[in-house]
């Protein structure tokens, strides 16, 4: 399945008000391919530090995004990042490798920008919720190329997704299941278990976001980081009125 858009699609939709670079400045070092937590940091991040390997990842991130995975050539990405072809096999193997590298990366760096809006805790969940949602919208408002990679891990890999990836993802979810057993406790409980609580939160995080940027044929009227406030506001809405009951 390919999923590759055109330059047109994939930056027709990014929210110019959040453009900025914040979230591609990569600060948390990656070491033999194990997370690096931050006293502070909900959820651990791998993020790339080394200057050649970042370039040829940035220029990967961009490639697999405008052509897919199968339409990538490998020499594609060498010349985009200024390296030879031999540099990329040399660092990251296979092209499936390198998806795999990239994905990581990815997940990394949205990750981190979410991490970065909770330096600052809440006693409120409500506030501990809105912000990771309105960081997520806006990682993906900044970063349309990640959002595609995160498609085509699903599209062409599904069902041989690494176990390195679906570990990861657990442990995120693990967090978030704990985070909303927190809230049910705070906000005097509710009729609908926490795992299935924090099931909703993502679909609704997900949801968001790939409507917004793929229903093509709906005339949104605010950006897609507003859009989120909205989603969170109903959503939590519904968390406090289930809780009231």
């Amino acid at each position: 399945m390919q999923s590759g858009r055109s330059k047109n699609t994939l930056s027709k939709w990014t929210d110019a008000s959040v453009r900025n670079d914040s979230a591609q400045e990569n600060t948390t070092p990656m070491q033999n391919n194990a997370p690096n937590r931050a006293e502070e940091a909900l959820f651990s991040a791998e993020i790339e530090t080394d200057p050649k390997r970042k370039c040829i990842l940035e220029a990967a991130i961009e490639t697999f995004a405008q052509n897919g995975f199968r339409g990538t050539d490998v020499q594609e990405v060498a010349n985009l990042a200024s390296v030879g072809k031999g540099t990329v096999y040399r660092s990251y193997g296979t092209k499936e490798e390198l998806f795999w590298a990239v994905s990581r990366e990815v997940d990394g760096r949205l990750i981190k920008h979410i991490n970065d809006g909770l330096k600052q805790p809440s006693e409120d969940y409500r506030d501990h919720l809105r912000s990771i949602a309105i960081r997520f919208a806006e990682f993906h408002a900044q970063n349309p190329s990640c959002l595609e990679i995160a498609i085509l891990a699903r599209s062409e890999f599904q069902g041989s997704i690494p176990e390195h990836h679906l570990a990861q993802h657990r442990e995120q979810l693990e967090i978030l299941t704990t985070q909303f057993e927190n809230f049910q406790q705070t906000a005097c409980g509710h009729s609908v278990s926490s795992r299935d609580l924090m099931y909703c939160f993502i679909a609704m995080l997900r949801g968001v976001v790939n409507m917004y940027c793929y229903a093509e044929s709906f005339e949104w009227s605010k950006s897609l980081v507003e859009f989120m406030e909205i989603s969170v506001d109903v959503f939590l809405r519904g968390l406090e009125q289930d809780g009231a009951q």
